[in-house]
């Protein structure tokens, strides 16, 4: 194959890669996917855009989901490197999704690229690459706007740098056709070329550190030994670390400025349950869940499995990967056991994090997007497979793998065209609240990883907005009732209510909300069915009424509650099951005031949880 017809093929493979995964985006993901992260990189990145790195704490009730505060102010989890891309993407040309495309088409190119050092072969150079892009795995992360195919390009572009610095191809073809060991690595030249590759890797392994430091050190790590161990290059490895000084400096003080310390990372700004190890684990120390080691091994088991379903080829893949490990296993170079090692290290190192557990059970991303966690692990599998690629019946394989892969995307569309209705019924329903407004969204912030509303999001002046997105908690309802509900400019208020489903919720409804203030409040509720009685609860305290007529209501003045604010909940009870709003009140200059109707909750058992309890109870407050 002539180096112009080579050359030709893979502009073409990049640029198809970009393509589908533009167009994926805009038919799949119009609104975003169901991994409600790409909301949070979408903010950072309009925050970049305006100059901010981090928020004001007035802002706390309408921050972006996955945030949290320190030192006074509102810090981001994730770090700047990718949400800078989608800004910088978003300014030149409209489209953040256009920065992850470019991820994607440059991805490809490392692919071939890092099967050229490793095999010395282009044609199964070629053939690891367009593995790696007809995956659906990586057409769908790549059509989002998620961190991981722009994570994976930066260590693959460290890798093929630092295996280029040696200089040294690891298996030649060999006439017969079988696999011919290359001798030990050759002393590098000492060159400029070899230098400055190995600062250009070290300066690509800083961003992927800023990035997803853990990432980068377990994709990166292997290669790196390979290049620098067996002849303890020293002084490359001096090289390495010059380049790396520039990023790894700015993750350091970038650190300092958000978390108070270098090395405290902002992964953990939303609380210290969202890292690795078991025990009680979540986002938010309020949402945990308990995480065994049998979860882990749980979790990695199904997240491997995915890993095959939504790789080009599903279990053909694995079958070729495996044959082209048993072809190069002896290699002196150890290019098939580096690759090994890539390949087992992160579901080892990931099977102590509970997110690997999470998006296989408690939501269904790996089903909608991929086990993102193990994007890498695809890399070291289609290198090998296309290492280990049949010369007879080629074709036949090829098919096969085609048929399998076609087979399976049906299923992996559905998925996400559930969410994305899902979502459309969210838009319109929003779409209705009476301009201008502030509308409280429960999932808007500790639990943004259930929200069914991610792309109604804040800009970075609040006050030019038609519509302000707030998270709806008693703890903040009244700051946020304080800001626009009251004086010039007044706003209307309005909430968000949602009617679930075991997949995505059926409906959505705004409905209008107001602020009661009265020396005596008066808090009344109607019920529709058959209950065996009405109760008030304040700070622990019930209050229980007779239930011979289907309403009920309470005065409610200074004297009558317990506390100088807090929450009261309204409902009834049949068996077993309480239906009930919950409406904060506070005291202020002897006057109480309440932010009604309230939110729904249903128990079932001891279990309660958010629902439109409307068709049940229907609260009113006056004076």
């Amino acid at each position: 194959m002539s180096t112009r017809t080579l050359l030709g093929l893979l502009g073409l493979l990049a640029a198809a890669t970009a393509a589908a995964s533009l167009l994926v985006g805009a038919w799949l993901f119009p609104l975003g996917s169901a991994n409600r992260d790409e909301s949070s990189y979408q903010a950072f990145a309009s925050m970049l855009r305006h100059g901010h790195a981090t928020l004001p704490l007035a802002d706390r009730p309408y921050r972006p989901w996955a945030s949290g505060v320190r030192m006074g102010r509102v810090v981001m989890k994730y770090t700047p490197p990718w949400p800078l891309a989608l800004a910088l993407a978003t300014s030149a040309v409209g489209e953040p999704r256009a920065a992850s495309a470019l991820a994607a088409a440059a991805a490809v190119l490392l692919v071939y690229a890092l099967a050229r050092e490793l095999l010395a072969d282009d044609r199964r150079a070629l053939l690891a690459a367009l593995l790696f892009a007809a995956s659906p795995f990586v057409i769908v992360q790549s059509a989002t706007t998620l961190a991981y195919v722009f994570q994976l390009a930066l260590e693959l572009a460290a890798a093929v740098l630092l295996l280029r610095s040696c200089h040294t191809p690891v298996i030649s073809p060999h006439p017969g056709g079988a696999p011919k060991i290359a001798p030990t690595i050759r002393a590098p030249a000492n060159g400029r070329r070899a230098t400055w590759s190995l600062a250009a890797a070290g300066a690509l392994t800083g961003v992927a550190v800023f990035a997803r430091p853990f990432d980068a050190v377990l994709f990166v790590g292997p290669f790196a030994a390979l290049t620098f161990w067996p002849r303890a290059r020293w002084k490359g490895a001096a090289w390495f670390a010059a380049g790396a000084a520039v990023p790894l400096i700015a993750f350091l003080a970038y650190n300092v400025a958000t978390m108070g310390s270098p090395l405290s990372l902002p992964f953990q700004v939303t609380g210290p349950t969202d890292g690795f190890g078991f025990g009680d684990r979540g986002i938010f120390a309020n949402g945990t869940v308990k995480f065994t080691f049998a979860n882990g091994i749980e979790g990695t088991a199904a997240d491997l499995g995915w890993l095959v379903a939504w790789a080009a080829g599903g279990p053909f893949l694995v079958v070729l990967a495996a044959n082209g490990m048993r072809r190069h296993w002896r290699d002196q170079r150890a290019v098939a056991r580096a690759l090994l090692v890539t390949t087992v290290a992160y579901p080892i190192a990931y099977l102590a994090f509970w997110g690997t557990y999470a998006v296989a059970h408690y939501w269904r991303g790996a089903a909608t997007l991929g086990p993102f966690y193990h994007l890498p692990v695809l890399v070291p599998l289609v290198i090998l497979a296309a290492a280990g690629w049949p010369k007879a019946k080629h074709a036949a394989v090829a098919i096969a793998m085609a048929a399998v892969t076609l087979a399976w995307l049906p299923v992996k569309v559905a998925d996400n065209q559930r969410v994305t209705a899902a979502y459309r019924r969210a838009q319109r329903a929003a779409a209705r609240v009476e301009q201008p407004a502030v509308l409280l969204i429960a999932d808007h912030g500790d639990r943004g990883y259930d929200s069914w509303t991610p792309f109604l999001a804040n800009g970075t002046d609040l006050d030019r907005q038609p519509v302000v997105y707030a998270e709806d908690r008693p703890a903040t309802n009244f700051a946020v009732a304080d800001r626009y509900a009251n004086g010039p400019g007044a706003r209307h208020l309005a909430r968000l209510v949602t009617s679930p489903a075991p997949t995505a919720p059926a409906k959505f409804r705004v409905v209008p909300i107001e602020v009661t203030r009265a020396q005596t409040v008066t808090a009344s509720i109607r019920w529709t069915r058959a209950v065996d009685f009405a109760y008030l609860v304040d700070h622990g305290h019930e209050q229980r009424r007779a239930t011979d007529q289907r309403t009920t209501q309470w005065q409610l003045g200074p004297d009558d509650l317990r506390q100088a604010k807090g929450t009261l909940a309204l409902g009834v009870q049949q068996g077993k099951r309480r239906w009930e709003v919950r409406v904060p009140y506070r005291i202020v200059d002897g006057n109480v005031e309440v932010i009604g109707p309230g939110r729904g909750y249903e128990r079932r058992g001891r279990m309660w949880r958010e629902a439109d309890v409307s068709a049940t109870i229907t609260d009113r407050y006056g004076v």
